[in-house]
């Protein structure tokens, strides 16, 4: 498996016969995630089971970096499966306490996310889609067209 951080590929030293090659159609600088402020997703995440919330309690990166590895919650009755999205639930600063960096607050996951409520029902919360990697060769850029005037005599 290729990760983004990876920076280039090497010879796997012995292994001459091996052959990795990379998609035309990939960029480790690729966006991975749509941001979606005061919005979450509609339908049931896969952390909420039996109408309990059995996300983790954990920081708005870690929630990330959970759904994107597709990790386990640690919770024995949330099941392990593939997330499309995550919506993070701030928890909000104590009176005459500031909101940190990194704030700590309620992490649900989900396995489809469709599509996400109006802003009055997310109030607080941020969202975060995976964006899907596109299959097969790049989209071409189309040529710019000149105006009249930029032709050339």
């Amino acid at each position: 498996m290729l990760h983004r951080w990876c920076g280039h590929l090497e010879e796997w030293e012995g292994h001459p016969d091996i052959v990795t090659k990379l998609k035309p159609s990939y960029n480790p600088a690729a966006k991975v995630w749509k941001k979606v402020k005061e919005e979450r997703c509609t339908g049931t995440p896969y952390t909420k089971v039996g109408g309990d919330k059995l996300g983790p309690e954990t920081t708005e990166k870690k929630c990330l970096h959970t759904c994107f590895a597709n990790q386990w919650t640690g919770n024995a009755k949330v099941p392990v499966k593939k997330c499309v999205a995550l919506t993070f639930y701030p928890k909000p600063a104590k009176e005459g306490e500031k909101q940190g960096p990194d704030p700590v607050g309620y992490c649900d996951l989900y396995d489809k996310c469709d599509k996400t409520t109006s802003k009055e029902a997310g109030k607080g919360v941020v969202t975060f889609k995976k964006i899907p990697r596109v299959e097969g060769k790049p989209k071409e850029e189309k040529p710019e067209q000149q105006d009249e005037d930029d032709e050339e005599d």
